[in-house]
């Protein structure tokens, strides 16, 4: 079979590797099937879906009504069979077969499920054993039963990089200090459970490539594509201390010459595995911080103290690894004092980078279902997105102690107060211009931020 994966138009200006197809694109190819990825965020068009036999589309909240419109687009030229699948589609599979753009939703992972759902149409065999495949006939929608477990993360294959073009790809500073840059994903699922996360495809349960294989892969990045950094994209990359020192170990046996970034929680971490990643060649270590108010934190299920977020970003700093902290503002129930908390915890921490957004209740968190019964307006799915922080259309927890124009002032006042302060200027202008990376870093940063100001 011939399939055309399509990933929709996210409107963003640093669009990323969209990694989930390339590897369902190694899957399918696995099974004797002829896979192309297009990226509609590089401009590409649909001419391609004339010589497919079956397209796949991949959707996340915001980018659904995208997916909508392109599907709608390419069923005017031709009749061939569309399947969407993703975070979105996998919460709400009956809706999003309902909007008439899509012939099947594939919920979940569908490492395996994609395979077997072209090789059923190939040799026109019953769609009835394919888990978690939900279809349409006329106004009638029928689900198969779900998938029995879960998969073991060492059987599937490396995405399938070949597909896509790397240099057309500009990750967001501070990422990207060297070229070429591509994100990583060596595990799924996180134990934790935070209200505002959601996790519709991989669920809570952690499963991890094994050290060695996420190495080899490493290897081949660097030998194929000539590699220079990566960024592992997993929700806690440090949970198992033993495989993330092998994975360090692995990297300096091997001579991979990387350098890299990861994100993880600030009670997942020590001194000996930050000086571990260190010499491995990790530069930047991202937390999610979300607050510096206690009350806040514990509203949200963090499950964490700011006393272990000092030390955690106080022992990253002493170990030579740069830090980002990621804070949300507009919680539910917060205040203008908590706000304030969590701007000057973000100044005390001496942080290298903060990343403030405003609270989006995503579809399957523990915040939707609140902003649903809240009462508040629900938006457009494509006002879901991070990138429309600074427009009135997002969805926010305003109306009890903040109006959306309080939160939205706060964002930017967030932003000023961090970047604008002396102390920062020093820290990251003079004091922190160690190599030729950390100035072009700068450089980009500077620039990405009085983006950031113009558009807001």
């Amino acid at each position: 079979m011939k399939l055309l994966l399509v990933n929709p138009c996210s409107h963003t200006k640093y669009p990323s590797p969209p990694l989930g197809l390339l590897q369902l694109a190694s899957c399918a190819q696995g099974h004797g099937h002829e896979v192309k990825v297009i990226d509609m965020n590089l401009g590409a068009d649909i001419t391609p879906a004339l010589r497919a036999d079956v397209i796949g589309i991949t959707a996340v909240t915001p980018t659904v009504e995208s997916a909508i419109r392109l599907s709608k687009a390419i069923k005017l030229v031709t009749d061939k069979p569309i399947v969407v699948g993703g975070p979105h589609a996998s919460l709400m599979p009956d809706e999003t077969l309902e909007s008439g753009a899509f012939d099947m939703v594939l919920a979940g992972e569908a490492d395996v499920t994609l395979p077997m759902l072209l090789d059923s149409l190939e040799n026109e065999l019953p769609l009835d054993d394919i888990p978690n495949l939900h279809c349409k006939a006329g106004s009638y929608i029928w689900a198969n039963k779900s998938a029995s477990k879960l998969l073991d993360m060492n059987d599937i294959p490396m995405p399938d990089y070949s597909l896509i073009n790397l240099a057309h790809y500009h990750p967001h500073p501070p990422h990207g200090r060297k070229r070429p840059w591509l994100p990583v994903i060596t595990s799924r699922g996180c134990p934790y459970s935070c209200t505002f996360c959601s996790k519709p495809v991989f669920g809570n349960k952690y499963r991890a490539i094994s050290a060695a294989y996420v190495v080899e892969q490493l290897g081949i990045l660097k030998d194929s594509f000539n590699v220079k950094e990566v960024a592992f994209y997993d929700d806690v990359f440090t949970l198992d201390f033993h495989r993330a020192y092998d994975i360090c170990d692995g990297m300096l046996r091997n001579e991979l010459d990387i350098d890299w970034s990861c994100e993880t929680r600030v009670n997942l971490v020590s001194p000996e595995i930050l000086r571990d990643l260190k010499r491995a060649g990790c530069f930047l270590m991202a937390y999610g911080i979300e607050s510096g108010s206690p009350e806040i934190l514990a509203k949200l299920s963090k499950g964490i103290e700011l006393s272990q977020v000092e030390e955690a970003v106080a022992h990253t700093r002493e170990a030579g690894i740069q830090t980002v902290g990621y804070f949300m503002l507009g919680n539910p129930g917060e205040t203008k004092e908590d706000i304030d908390k969590t701007i000057d915890f973000a100044i005390k921490l001496k942080l290298d980078y903060a990343q403030f957004s405003i609270t989006v209740p995503l579809p399957g968190s523990q915040l939707y279902q609140q902003y649903l019964d809240s009462g508040l307006p629900i938006p457009s799915w494509e006002a879901f997105s991070y990138a429309n922080m600074g427009k009135a259309t997002i969805p926010m927890f305003s109306g009890q102690n903040l109006s959306t124009e309080a939160i939205r002032g706060a964002l930017s006042e967030a932003s000023r107060r961090f970047y604008l302060r002396p102390g920062y200027i020093w820290q990251r202008g003079m004091a922190g211009l160690k190599s030729w990376d950390d100035f072009k870093m700068l450089v980009n940063g500077t620039k990405v931020y009085l983006e950031n100001r113009c558009s807001g």
